[in-house]
């Protein structure tokens, strides 16, 4: 009940633009240009339940990709074969599940670790961009009885390179290293039950609560560094109401009380957010 393994296999798919078959056919007989992007990806690992108090899972993934295009303003590259490995872990404790005294406190810690490498083409035993080596995450929170829930959370990413060629400089700063950066952020929230089921919900917090100044970079029309969210203040106010009742909240209530009916992500939708906060940090 409490320990359980898992497997998963997945295809990505990418289809060639009209941009990569105008810039290189009319003179290029070679297929590759307009060849689908593919990735084929496996997974496996171990994941713990309710023991103790302790949601954890230990995950490692291979991903192989092929016919990747790195397209500019005016010119495209295609590599034709490359990987991605890594494994990561994320653990989260509420000990009030042991101690009925510290109930409502929870607290999460992760930590992954990425390889890649180019493995055909000029580019070969580069590194990939946009894939840093080491990523670490923590979260503490509490809730009272009543509803009001606080918490803070710290998310650390650490250089990586923005091309394929691993240039660590440029003169007009839309190819380098895009350095490491730590971030963190506070929120203060409420769950309040409303008459005929209907629930309030509402949030307060910040992010990038530092104020840490980070970037990232592109290499299209608006080529150069780009600033990323600053201090941001944010405010949600929602009503909730289960019209139907379906499978995840019946066994929800099975569970009993003190039973949270948890999401437990999976490694590759954690590396898929982490991937957004990189790519588009200012807008989310």
């Amino acid at each position: 009940d409490e320990v359980a393994g898992f497997v998963g296999y997945g295809r990505s798919f990418g289809a060639p633009s009209y941009f990569s078959a105008t810039i290189n056919m009319p003179t290029s007989t070679d297929s590759r240009w307009i060849q689908p992007e593919l990735a084929d990806m496996v997974e496996g690992g171990v994941k713990l339940m309710e023991l103790g108090g302790v949601y954890a899972d230990v995950t490692g993934w291979y991903k192989y990709f092929r016919f990747l295009r790195d397209e500019g303003d005016n010119s495209l590259q295609v590599i034709p074969a490359a990987h991605a490995y890594g494994v990561e872990a994320d653990v989260t404790w509420e000990p009030g599940e042991v101690w009925e005294r510290v109930e409502g406190i929870e607290l999460n810690a992760g930590y992954a670790y990425t390889g890649s490498k180019v493995l055909a083409d000029i580019y070969q035993g580069n590194r990939m961009p946009w894939y840093p080596v080491h990523e670490a995450w923590g979260k503490a929170s509490y809730k009272f009885p009543f509803g009001l829930k606080f918490g803070s959370s710290l998310d650390f990413t650490g250089k990586q390179f923005t091309d394929y060629g691993n240039i660590t400089q440029w003169a007009t700063g839309e190819l380098g290293i895009m350095p490491s950066y730590t971030l963190m952020s506070a929120f203060i929230g409420l769950q309040a039950p409303l008459p005929q089921g209907w629930r309030l919900e509402f949030t307060v917090g910040a992010k990038n609560l530092l104020n840490y100044v980070w970037f990232t970079r592109t290499d299209d029309l608006n080529g150069g560094i780009l600033a990323m969210r600053p201090r941001t203040f944010y405010f949600n106010l929602g009503f909730a109401h289960e019209f139907i009742r379906g499978r995840a909240a019946e066994q929800a209530r099975s569970r009993g009380p003190g039973r949270p009916d948890r999401k437990r992500w999976t490694a590759t939708e954690r590396r898929n957010q982490r991937q957004m906060m990189r790519m588009m940090g200012a807008w989310l």
